[in-house]
């Protein structure tokens, strides 16, 4: 709330007579105000990347179109023996670069555009399976075990399918990307009569005190080469289905990092 300008002044609970009551429903009050104000920041946020996307898209696509599809060119011609045999570095480099850029530009497209609603009933654990499946290749290439423990009773949802597999790859991709060779990711599920709990744990640094406030703003990353998108992605997609995605600060510095994700159970049989 700082950067509203505001701070927060706790209200005691009243007692019985009218001012006690008075008293209470003033905190309440300003509960509800603070509460309203730091939705009207996200969607400020929100409307102020939204008019960047749109200009990056006008100003950078073309343009970074144009020189992946030349440079592309170039290294076709330096494999088939057409230029010398160094230019194959500096070449590979640059389309790595390139792709990067590019994967920027369609993340903050993608965090910026609205989505419509393709909810539909599925089993959490299957769309969990589907991600792990996705992303094992990676995992295995970089000597990281992937554990489940989908344990929940009920995993019934009403989600937008292919956007929360999206969101699950991320935050396992996350995990694999923070975790040193040998390592261990799990990923648990648990469940109440409400809602489903998904929590992704890794073994690696964790998170710093100083970013767990920023961790999901879009472009902060504490990892170098990072864009800072993919979990403020999963958090919009979670979020787009009842849900939230929150970073468990109870791991002492240095004993990894836990994302949990919470969506509520399906009434539909």
């Amino acid at each position: 709330m700082t950067r509203l300008g505001l701070q927060t002044v706790p209200v005691a609970p009243g007692g019985p007579d009218e001012v006690g009551r008075l008293s209470t429903a003033f905190g309440v009050m300003v509960g509800k105000v603070r509460d309203t104000l730091a939705e009207i920041h996200a969607s400020r946020q929100m409307a102020v990347l939204g008019e960047f996307a749109a200009h990056l898209s006008h100003e950078v696509r073309n343009p970074l179109t144009s020189i992946k599809l030349n440079l592309q060119k170039l290294d076709r011609e330096q494999r088939d023996g057409r230029l010398p045999v160094t230019a194959g570095v500096p070449l590979d480099l640059a389309l790595r670069e390139v792709a990067r850029l590019d994967r920027v530009v369609h993340g903050v497209l993608d965090l910026a555009r609205a989505r419509p609603s393709n909810r539909q009933p599925a089993s959490l654990h299957a769309v969990i399976a589907e991600a792990l499946e996705a992303i094992g290749a990676e995992a295995e290439a970089r000597g990281i075990r992937l554990e489940r423990q989908l344990t929940a009773t009920v995993d019934r949802v009403a989600i937008d399918i292919e956007g929360v597999r999206g969101a699950i790859v991320n935050l396992v991709l996350n995990a694999i990307q923070a975790s040193s060779r040998g390592g261990r990711i799990r990923v648990m599920t648990s469940s109440t009569s409400e809602a489903i709990r998904v929590a992704v744990a890794d073994e690696g640094p964790g998170v710093a005190e100083a970013a767990r406030t920023r961790i999901f703003e879009p472009f902060f990353s504490g990892r170098d080469g990072g864009t800072g998108l993919g979990l403020p992605m999963a958090r919009r997609v979670i979020e787009d289905n009842e849900g939230t995605l929150t970073l468990t600060t109870t791991a002492p510095a240095g004993a990894g990092a836990e994302f949990v994700v919470t969506l509520p159970i399906s009434a539909a049989p």
